[in-house]
């Protein structure tokens, strides 16, 4: 939106609407007075070829060229090279944590040149609010199927009990107890035997092909 602001103001420009410092200083007074982002804080910024800092609502730095994040990185100059090589592109990088000169955060941005200015535009966003916002999307869905699964894992336990405890009933009735554990372990049926805390007692072949016990 910057950019294209720009671009139209310097259209301006040229048909004589507008003489070309009053247009550079209508966009840069945008570009002062713009936030968004939840908290309001988020930002663009302008600066040129020469790492003059035109735009910016937190930083009071005239010259950015030897300005350079904790892994020493010269931050400006690094845009200004994305800019020449590709005219556009994103820089991961540090960088002070908004009004906050004092801490410094990971940010990824977004450059862009404005060739006809010798300007370039800028916006980004910090890695820390993306995991942030990940992590308070994400938390309640897991929560909520560690539930699911909970019951899930009740439901099969007390059915998978009460049809082991009916086929014990109907073999005990049918056969000797001696015959009992032959005809579980040649069961086609994945069996599972527990006593009445839970705890296994048996599993037949066929269980333990079918799930590798």
């Amino acid at each position: 939106a910057v950019w294209s602001t720009a671009d139209g103001l310097y259209k301006q420009v040229e048909q004589g609407v507008y003489l070309e410092a009053d247009a550079k200083k209508i966009i840069i007074g945008q570009v002062n007075s713009l936030r968004f982002g939840t908290d309001m804080k988020g930002y663009c910024w302008i600066h040129d070829n020469e790492s003059d800092l035109l735009a910016h609502p937190y930083s009071s730095i005239v010259n950015l060229a030897e300005y350079t994040d904790k892994t020493g990185l010269r931050v400006v100059p690094a845009m200004n090279a994305v800019v020449e090589t590709k005219e556009e592109g994103f820089l991961e990088y540090y960088w002070q944590w908004y009004d906050n000169p004092n801490r410094q955060e990971k940010k990824i941005s977004f450059v862009k040149g404005f060739e006809p200015w010798g300007w370039v535009i800028g916006s980004g966003f910090y890695e820390k609010e993306v995991t942030d916002e990940l992590k308070r999307i994400t938390r309640p869905i897991m929560f909520k199927s560690f539930i699911a699964l909970g019951f899930i894992t009740l439901i099969l336990f007390f059915s998978l009990s009460k049809s082991v405890r009916s086929l014990r009933s109907m073999v005990e009735k049918d056969f000797e107890i001696r015959n009992l554990s032959e005809i579980i372990r040649k069961s086609p049926l994945s069996i599972v035997v527990t006593d009445l805390k839970g705890n296994i007692q048996y599993v037949n072949p066929h269980t333990i092909k079918s799930y590798g016990w």
